[in-house]
């Protein structure tokens, strides 16, 4: 056997295992973009056949044989071109401009044949131009493509220039003779098995060559991805991601879908979708990544959506955190056959990384808002610590000659509007001076430094002086029940303030004339304080925020009644720090029970503190 036999023999050799593969991956995943694949390479596999069976049996008659193998082999480069239309994009007017050239070529092959060099460099023109479009076509649709994709793309334009330029050089075989015609031929075998192997990369690329190529793609992505945790923003964040996902896996283009709690919807950049809508909307219900390599027929209902985005193939993997699916990836493309049963896994180990990626984001950005929050709250409260400091010495003074003034107009014994004047001055100044004390108050707590010293003291004296006071003072009718010697070990000033307020509260928020219960017992080792009003109760849903700072609930907000929501945060302070607990039972329009429990202390007997008196 020649050496230009036995290169015949290895290339056809070569295009049938071609084929077989292609059979193969056909039969696992029959889409019609591998059937087209599939009808191009079993046109191949039959022309070889043919051959084979001519030459070894040599059972069919010449001229069948010089009827039938031209139209075999000029059919194949308008397959080609439905190929590139598959994979690329090739314009209907070529393709029928194409289809022509194909039956006047073949009409011109069975009529005139091609023995005359003329119509022998026609038929080749056609095939070669043929071709040699659909070689641009797949260039080009590698310019726009990602990855393994844009490799996919350029081996199978290669492989096609090589199947063109090996037929050309029919032309040669036949005008020359002897060495030259040898070599020639050599060489246009040569050019048929690099275009071979180029078809089977490019066409049936084996799952080791698309894991080799895909691997510094995946190491890229997770170099790339190292930095997304520092980015400015999630916009530009989430487009890095989609970039890097594209470029990995081969596709035109990527988008992320976040999940909104709020609105329900998943939210991509241009849409929003319910889950369940579009292949995305499935993987983010079903949890699970899923392929289609053709949309329109596989979900007719978001028909629209696809063909707006020409995004005829889609692969889509759900986003899961290690408690929630918190968005989905979207892969997409008009052109179905550059995606692969294996890209589906590696969709959804980027999507995996990516889900960690957007947790450690939303990790450090709310680590960064609670940082900044705490600093805006340290810059409040030291602006206000230091004003109520600057105020309350101006507001000793006006509030001093305030009294004063109102002393020596009182003593004239008229109710003149001076006095009045003066009198609601007063009682505004006092006001703002409370005011001013709270926010002092506040910025003690802060720092620890809300308590003084602390002795024993007759919880249930304290409470009876400050009732004593309010029912001179108030409106209200005030049922008392309070039991003798609850002593506990305190900083009297701060408890006083602590049953001052509340006791000021329930006249507040209770009608005038509207009855406020105050009982003091004691409550095994407690001392027990609870004030009940009449007041209009508290929603709910506020009764967990009713001790913060700055909170007011609804009904004291849409009252009359003034405050800065400071004085139960103070209350709290003082009864926490005391090592006590304070707490709030309420039922709108009925009105509210607040409760102090502080720790008893044991009252000395006569003998004890005759002792301690004589040490």
């Amino acid at each position: 056997m020649s050496v230009v036999e036995a290169s015949s023999v290895l290339t056809q050799g070569v295009f049938l295992c071609v084929a077989i593969y292609v059979v193969y991956a056909t039969i696992q995943r029959p889409t019609r973009s591998n059937l087209h694949v599939l009808a191009f390479f079993l046109l191949l596999a039959l022309i070889i056949a043919y051959t084979w069976v001519q030459r070894l049996l040599d059972v069919i008659p010449v001229p069948v044989s010089e009827r039938i193998t031209p139209i075999l082999i000029l059919t194949l480069p308008y397959l080609l071109l439905t190929l590139a239309q598959q994979f690329s994009s090739v314009e209907q007017r070529h393709m029928r401009a194409a289809g022509a050239a194909m039956l006047g070529s073949i009409l011109v092959a069975e009529v005139l044949g091609t023995d005359n060099l003329l119509i022998l460099l026609g038929i080749v023109g056609y095939f070669s131009a043929t071709t040699g479009f659909a070689a641009y076509r797949f260039y080009e649709g590698s310019k726009s493509a990602n990855g393994i994709t844009r490799k996919r793309l350029r081996a199978i334009a290669m492989g096609t220039v090589a199947l063109s330029a090996a037929l050309a050089l029919v032309v040669g075989v036949t005008v020359t003779d002897g060495l030259i015609g040898t070599m020639i031929e050599l060489v246009r075998q040569v050019l048929l098995l690099f275009s071979a192997v180029l078809y089977l990369i490019g066409f049936a690329t084996p799952s080791v060559l698309r894991q080799a190529w895909q691997e510094p793609e995946l190491r890229q992505f997770l170099r790339q991805t190292l930095t997304l945790p520092r980015w400015a923003s999630e916009h530009d964040a989430l487009r890095h991601i989609e970039a890097s996902c594209a470029e990995t896996v081969g596709a035109p283009y990527a988008a992320i879908g976040l999940w909104n709690p709020e609105t329900e919807l998943i939210e991509f950049r241009y849409n929003k979708f319910k889950p369940g809508e579009t292949i995305g909307g499935r993987a983010f219900s079903e949890n699970r990544p899923i392929m289609s390599l053709d949309t329109v027929t596989d979900d007719p209902a978001s028909r629209e959506v696809y063909e707006r985005g020409q995004a005829f193939a889609v692969m889509a993997a759900p986003i899961i955190t290690s408690d929630e699916t918190i968005g989905v990836i979207s892969l997409y493309s008009p052109n179905p056959p550059i995606f692969a049963e294996d890209d589906l896994a590696l969709l959804q180990l980027l999507s995996d990384q990516v889900a960690v990626l957007l947790q450690n984001r939303r990790h450090i950005d709310a680590q960064a808002e609670l940082a900044a929050r705490e600093e805006s709250t340290r810059l409040k409260d030291e602006f206000l610590s230091v004003a109520a400091h600057d105020l309350k010495t101006p507001l000793t003074t006006i509030l001093a000659t305030g009294q004063y003034l109102e002393r020596r107009l009182s003593a004239q014994g008229d109710e003149s509007p001076e006095l009045r004047s003066v009198i609601r001055l007063n009682r505004e100044a006092t006001r703002l001076r409370a005011f001013v004390q709270g926010l002092l108050d506040a910025s003690r707590i802060e720092q620890g430094k809300l308590l003084s010293s602390l002795e024993k003291v007759d919880i249930s004296h304290l409470v009876s002086d400050v009732v004593e006071r309010a029912a001179v003072t108030g409106s209200h009718r005030i049922d008392v029940n309070i039991s003798d010697e609850l002593v506990s070990e305190v900083d009297q000033v701060r408890v006083q303030q602590v049953i001052e307020n509340l006791l000021e509260n329930a006249q507040k928020y209770s009608p005038p004339g509207s009855l406020i219960s105050v009982r003091c017992w004691n409550d095994n080792d407690r001392v027990r304080v609870s004030i009940t009003d009449s007041g209009p109760g508290i929603d709910a849903g506020d009764l967990e925020r009713i001790f913060d700072r700055y909170f007011r609930s609804a009904q004291a907000s849409n009252g009359d009644a003034p405050g800065i929501g400071l004085g139960l945060y103070i209350c709290k302070a003082i009864v926490e720090q005391h090592g006590g607990a304070i707490w709030v039972e309420s039922k709108l329009d009925v009105g509210s029970t607040f409760h102090v429990s502080l720790q008893r202390s044991e009252v000395p007997s006569l003998e004890q503190a005759t002792v301690d008196t004589h040490r």
